[in-house]
């Protein structure tokens, strides 16, 4: 039997092993932080919803209390799996912002 030798050196491959520790130490950081922004406010009753930020459509569970969104999180049995990003995760906020719509705005004689 011949002995192959590897085209990457020792230290290529250190420099390889760190660098792809280095992006899954910042990808946890960056999960870790979102999981820091999520509310911890409690829920009376979960309803199942879609996010509607973008065109994906993620599966979404919205936490009821006292007839205001309280906590959003996401759907197990979406096919996101549970996993929303931030835009999903502030959905709770755009309830509570002051000057939003809650009445449809219609036209009378053409004003």
């Amino acid at each position: 039997m011949t002995e192959q030798k590897s085209s990457v050196s020792r230290r290529q491959f250190m420099k390889l092993s760190t660098g792809a520790l280095a992006v899954g130490a910042a990808a946890a950081s960056g999960w870790g932080l979102m999981e820091w922004i999520v509310s911890d406010e409690p829920a009376d009753s979960w309803h199942k919803s879609v996010c509607r930020y973008c065109g994906n459509g993620c599966g979404v569970m919205i936490g009821m209390k006292d007839g205001k969104v309280t906590r959003i999180r996401g759907d197990l049995e979406a096919h996101n799996k549970g996993v929303i990003c931030i835009k999903g995760i502030k959905l709770a906020e755009l309830t509570n912002l002051e000057g939003r719509l809650t009445t449809p705005k219609i036209k009378k004689n053409g004003v």
